[in-house]
């Protein structure tokens, strides 16, 4: 698939939950033209996607023609592959229930796609054009850095700075797209891109103008509910209570902690960068201590004596808690985990201090608050 799936796209189909249907119908809705300058000879396929996988909606088999089209009627506007069977071409599409044509040029080999009518589509390319060219330009960056950094070390600062520079455009650009796309599903894909902890205020406003759209579309309803949780758990709010399980047994709640400030860190023994960061949390740890300073783990294990090995191995002497349910656990999901490992810093009333704290940032913000 091509790159937009690869980092933007991808960010939010895995947002939707799994459900089959059929968008096929027999009334008027949607018609999807294609025009070809070639003779097409192949099996397309229309496919939705469906969560992390994509549901054949329709199919035609071509035989010498250069135009064609499909028609149904959707229930709500989404994002589908045309899937040419036999040339393995893979393009992914945005329908309404409007017309869309689409010319295709250059060769079968390399086809180039062109939206001529219908306006989502057309967004929806604007959007992957501007991914594009922000991975494109750091593609080129990044290669400019490695060889500065092996024969003109003086020039690695300027390749740094010029990074910065395009990121902040790239940002500027998406914000741009979002406000002219704001009740759209295109913009829940263009959010993706943007970093709670740099563009809440921002974040937060177009989640107050989706809400008119509630119920519309299962993207801005799970954009909707994510962010929602993501506001519970944001700086500056009272972390939500829980009680899970030590590994003997023993229930233990975050609030027999207030009065301590506390680092609530999710891990697991599975997990390659959690076991690299517990050295950090150790030091941190065993610096802080005795100045009112404690962690509580809690585990994405759904494997018990894996658990505790490493918890043993990694000296991890502070308290830890599990519902052994991996992904799935109850903590987890309250605190909005889809990545570790995460942590929340609190204060000694429970409000978080700050998020995702690694290394010697954790310990320069426990000097700062602690000394």
């Amino acid at each position: 698939m091509k790159k937009i799936l690869a980092s933007l796209f991808l960010s939010i189909i895995l947002l939707v939950s799994c459900k089959k249907e059929n968008d096929i119908s027999n009334d008027s809705g949607f018609t999807l033209l294609l025009k070809s300058d070639f003779d097409i000879n192949d099996t397309i396929v229309l496919m939705k996607f469906v969560g992390q996988n994509s549901v054949a909606l329709d199919s035609q088999i071509i035989e010498n023609k250069r135009e064609f089209s499909f028609n149904g009627k959707i229930t709500e506007d989404s994002f589908y592959r045309l899937l040419f069977k036999k040339s393995k071409i893979d393009e992914v599409i945005a329908l309404d229930n409007s017309e869309t044509e689409i010319s295709i040029s250059g060769t079968i080999d390399l086809p180039i796609f062109k939206t001529i009518k219908g306006e989502l589509n057309q967004n929806f390319k604007i959007l992957n054009g501007i991914n594009n060219k922000f991975q494109n330009d750091t593609d080129s960056l990044n290669q400019l850095f490695i060889l500065a950094a092996n024969s003109n070390p003086t020039d690695v600062e300027k390749i740094k700075n010029q990074y910065k520079i395009t990121e902040v455009n790239f940002i500027k650009d998406i914000k741009l797209f979002i406000k002219s796309n704001k009740l759209s599903v295109l913009s829940i894909i263009a959010l993706t891109q943007l970093k709670p902890e740099n563009d809440f205020a921002f974040m937060d406003s177009v989640f107050t103008d989706l809400q008119t759209l509630k119920g519309t579309s299962s993207y801005i309803d799970a954009f909707l509910t994510n962010f929602e949780s993501l506001k519970s758990n944001s700086v500056g709010q009272v972390a939500q209570d829980f009680s899970q399980n030590t590994p003997d047994g023993k229930v233990i709640k975050l609030s027999d902690f207030k009065g301590k400030f506390v680092l609530l860190d999710f891990w697991a023994s599975w997990c390659g960068p959690c076991r690299n960061e517990n050295p950090n949390v150790v030091l941190a740890y065993n610096t802080f201590k005795s100045k009112n300073f404690e962690v509580l783990g809690v585990s994405l294990d759904d494997n018990s004596n894996k658990w505790k090995q490493a918890i043993l191995d990694d000296k991890l002497i502070w308290t830890q808690v599990s519902d052994l349910k991996g992904w799935d656990n109850e903590v987890a999901k309250l605190y909005g985990v889809e990545s570790i490992p995460q942590s929340f810093l609190l204060d000694k009333e429970g409000k978080i201090l700050a998020k995702n704290l690694r290394g010697e940032e954790l310990i320069s913000k426990l000097k700062e608050i602690l000394n």
